[in-house]
This record gives structure tokens, C-alpha cells and sequence, in this order.
């Protein structure tokens, strides 16, 4: 008695492609969590004298699959604050080509004094790294994916 399938090879690879596009939306859905907190962690814990709102409308980040940008949140947080917005957007989507293949999640603060700010112990986007490199193993753990 032989076994005979009662699906077509076709069938199965329908099948996997699906799979494949519900692990893609899961792991695109949690990078923007993960860049929503680290944003709202950086700006609530921020350690500076927030003069222009450049710096903190500079903030944000983006979700990037396979080279493209699939999504970003940066604000403007005053009126006279759009350089910041558009200087951090600028910044991450520079990084982004760093990342042709993949998934990556870029967060930055984009103003050239950030790292200036952040080197006197005022914090930038410490807290939020310190956020993500402890939230991130979490999540590929929940979401059963390995760390290389």
C-alpha cells in the first residue's frame, strides 16, 4: 500500500509563504514597538535644557526591511523645531542604506550636538539603548527566533 499525497508541491510552498509573510508582520510589529519605546523612553528621560525642541524633535527612529523604509516616527516639537525632525529623519534614512538586506531598526538623534550632550553625562539616547539592549533578547526569545 503506497502513500499518495493529497497535496501538490505547489500547495506546500503556498503554505510556507504564508508562514514566512506572518513571521515577517510579527517581527516588523515588534520593531516598531521596540523604536516607539525607545523614542518615548529617550524623551521622557531626556537630561538636557530643551531650549529650540531641536534636539528633542531630532529623536526618532525607523523600521527598515530588505533596504526599504517601511515606516518612521519622528515629531516636531515646536514651531521652529522642523530642522530637527528633518535633520534626524535625514540622518536614519543615511544609516538605513548601511542595511540592504534584513530587518533593522534605526533610532537616532539626529542634531550634530547630540553626541556632545550625551558625552556630559546628560542623557540623549542612553536610557533608550540601555532600554533596547535589554528589551530586544527578550523579545527574540518570545518570538523564538536565536541571536548569531
Amino acid at each position: 500500500m503506497a502513500l499518495v499525497p493529497r497535496f501538490t508541491a505547489q500547495e506546500v510552498r503556498r503554505q510556507i509563504e504564508l508562514e514566512i509573510a506572518r513571521i515577517e508582520k510579527v517581527i516588523i510589529r515588534n520593531l516598531f514597538y521596540l523604536g516607539e519605546e525607545c523614542r518615548n523612553n529617550a524623551i521622557e528621560n531626556k537630561g538636557y535644557m530643551d531650549r529650540t525642541s531641536n534636539l528633542k524633535s531630532s529623536i526618532g527612529y525607523i523600521v527598515v526591511a530588505n533596504g526599504k523604509v517601511i515606516g518612521r516616527k519622528f515629531e516636531t516639537y515646536a514651531p521652529t523645531a522642523t530642522k530637527g525632525e528633518l535633520t534626524g529623519e535625514a540622518l536614519a534614512h543615511k544609516i538605513a542604506e548601511e542595511y540592504p538586506t534584513g530587518y533593522a531598526l534605526i533610532v537616532v538623534a539626529g542634531m550634530n550636538y547630540a553626541a556632545k550632550v550625551e558625552s556630559t553625562e546628560r542623557n540623549v539616547l542612553r536610557s533608550a539603548e540601555v532600554f533596547a539592549e535589554a528589551e530586544l533578547p527578550r523579545m527574540l526569545k518570545t518570538l523564538g527566533i536565536r541571536q548569531a
